[in-house]
């Protein structure tokens, strides 16, 4: 069986290698323990590439909760979210812990790696420290958090317990309500606003300036998530079954996208939705979900 799976291995590496770095995919599963994930909408690693799956609505429970799953899809255990009525985003630092943001309780909540409960903080409002419609999340090597605050046009970096707010990134003349954000190299923050405002790609410097926006995607339909990868490439996921790909430095001074297609057909019949995607930077694989599939997909 191991030789099986070195030979399948060398001739995946060879089928990508002439398909142009095009994403094969090599393995989906939608279990949860004795039933199914049911609405997944936010997917993370942690630091042993086990994957971590947000699931919006257990049809066995009826609460949300995180199923956790090793690199290659065995299923370890379920979290629930007991503390939880919208759940909307999902990171996981270097130590395992746990963040969640609630659309519905405009928060942020923190969680042990055993699923803990261990704080809440944010709130409805406008002023410092309190969130609206916070729907991505993710962490930096040194914990701190960064969450999209949709409702107030504005993306918060706090401290890793939330109690002090160390850097808010906004654009005060175009008001972009950024849904999904992403960490590139030099701390350059990434965000892909909303389809209402034309799905732009916008950056900001580490210090919460203003840099750029682009506009374009070229063939590229409606994106939702993006990730990362070790070598410095954007995999974004979106609709219609889609995955991109792009070198960071073209996205961010590029006038327009070059065709960023490496997985799915826009044209193809049925169209679903990839609500989330994250890459392990160690070895390249690419998970995404399938939100109203309910499945986890694996690519190389």
């Amino acid at each position: 069986m191991k030789i099986y799976h070195f030979f399948l291995a060398l001739f995946l590496l060879w089928a990508a290698s002439l398909s142009g770095g095009s994403l094969i995919l090599v393995k989906e599963w939608d279990k949860a323990g004795k039933g199914k994930i049911d609405l997944p909408v936010a997917v993370d690693m942690d630091s042993n590439g086990n994957v971590y799956v947000l699931d919006q609505r257990r049809r066995d429970k009826g609460k949300a909760a995180i199923h956790v799953y090793s690199p290659n899809g065995k299923y370890l255990k379920s979290l629930p979210l007991k503390e939880t009525e919208l759940p909307a985003g999902l990171a996981i630092d270097s130590g395992g812990d746990i963040y969640v943001t609630d659309l519905s309780r405009d928060s942020i909540l923190k969680y042990s790696p055993d699923g803990k409960f261990i704080k809440l903080w944010g709130g409805e409002g406008e002023s410092k420290g309190r969130l609206s419609n916070p729907r991505d999340i993710i962490v930096d090597s040194k914990k701190n958090v960064y969450v999209t605050d949709e409702g107030n046009n504005r993306i918060v970096k706090f401290s890793p317990d939330g109690e002090k707010i160390l850097c808010e990134f906004t654009d005060k003349k175009r008001r972009f309500a950024v849904r999904s954000i992403c960490l590139l190299p030099g701390g350059i923050l990434a965000g892909i606003v909303g389809e209402h405002q034309g799905n732009p790609l916008i950056f900001w410097k580490p210090d919460g300036t203003f840099r750029n926006v682009r506009c374009c995607w070229g063939r590229f339909p409606k994106p939702l998530d993006m990730t990362i990868s070790g070598d410095n490439r954007l995999f974004i996921s979106g609709f219609y079954s889609t995955i991109g790909s792009v070198d960071y430095k073209t996205a961010m001074n590029s006038r327009k996208l070059p065709n960023m297609i490496v997985y799915g057909n826009p044209k193809k019949i049925p169209r679903t939705v990839y609500s989330s995607i994250v890459c392990n930077k160690k070895n390249g694989d690419v998970y995404v979900l399938d939100k109203y599939a309910g499945k986890v997909l694996k690519f190389k």
